[in-house]
């Protein structure tokens, strides 16, 4: 009876302003997960937009709560990590991502390397990054292959070699990662480690497209509207443009510079593209 009253009491207390209730969760892990957590591999559209757009504050709130509750568990310092980054607290996401990388969390290893490649937070240092994304890539982490990619696409520490670069975006494809089929689109646009192919660039850039990304709509755009895959068709490229507008507002601008070459016509259909499919459960695509 004691504690019956004693609920009661502060109700009122409270419903008078005399009092403030912290009624907390039980579970300050699962509130971290809720609402700090990444998009799982091979997400769909409306899990990519939600890991997008957060109370990223609050996930701060969360995830403190949760390492206080769990100071070694290297999930929850790399959530913390990860809230503390999208506030653009950068020092204090690298500590963060640092507890987890140390422990062997393949991917707060991946996000650490972004910050050191950045040099947010910490100093710029190309050697560590690659060092980071490699065994993040190797632990199969699909954003740390397409990272250890644009590594070698940029010759970051390593030798510029774009034949690995597109070999890690589309191994990045295989195991998940959506931002993999933009890169590895304008590999194929641009004839970097494989002969220009508009063909198999369109069909990486509408797979991206369908995942609601606005830089692949406003490519294809580009695309439609210089008859790079056919007859020029200004009424679909404002289609794309329209629906870019719409669904990724704040998508970069793709700088495409004229004139571009047609692609060579195949010779005797020696060489042969495997396009990697990105998958997610339920989809609506005719190669599902």
């Amino acid at each position: 009876m004691v504690a019956v009253r004693c609920i009661m009491v502060c109700a009122m207390l409270a419903a008078a302003g005399a009092l403030t209730l912290d009624f907390a969760r039980a579970d300050p892990a699962g509130d971290c997960e809720d609402v700090a957590a990444p998009a799982p591999p091979f997400a769909t559209p409306a899990q990519l937009k939600h890991s997008k757009i957060g109370d990223w504050p609050r996930a701060v709130e969360a995830c403190e709560a949760a390492v206080r509750a769990n100071p070694a568990d290297p999930r929850l310092n790399f959530l913390l990590g990860r809230a503390y980054d999208l506030t653009k607290a950068y020092l204090a996401a690298a500590r963060a991502y640092g507890v987890a990388a140390a422990a062997g969390y393949a991917p707060a290893q991946n996000a650490l390397g972004v910050l050191v490649v950045l040099g947010r937070g910490v100093l710029k240092d190309n050697q560590r990054a690659f060092d980071l994304f490699n065994k993040a890539a190797l632990a199969g982490v699909p954003e740390a292959m397409g990272n250890l990619g644009s590594m070698y696409s940029s010759g970051f520490f390593v030798k510029e070699d774009d034949a690995k670069a597109l070999d890690w975006y589309e191994k990045s494809i295989e195991a998940g990662n959506s931002f993999g089929l933009a890169q590895a689109a304008v590999m194929y646009f641009d004839g970097k480690g494989t002969p220009r192919d508009y063909n198999a660039a369109a069909q990486y850039f509408q797979q991206a497209a369908d995942l609601d990304d606005g830089y692949s709509l406003k490519f294809l755009a580009i695309m439609e509207e210089r008859g790079l895959l056919g007859k020029p068709d200004p009424a679909k490229a404002a289609e794309l443009r329209l629906r870019a507008a719409r669904v990724d507002p704040d998508s970069q601008d793709p700088i495409v510079p004229p004139p571009q070459k047609a692609a060579p016509p195949r010779s005797g259909g020696a060489r042969i593209i495997r396009i990697r499919r990105y998958r997610f459960f339920g989809c609506s695509w005719v190669w599902c």
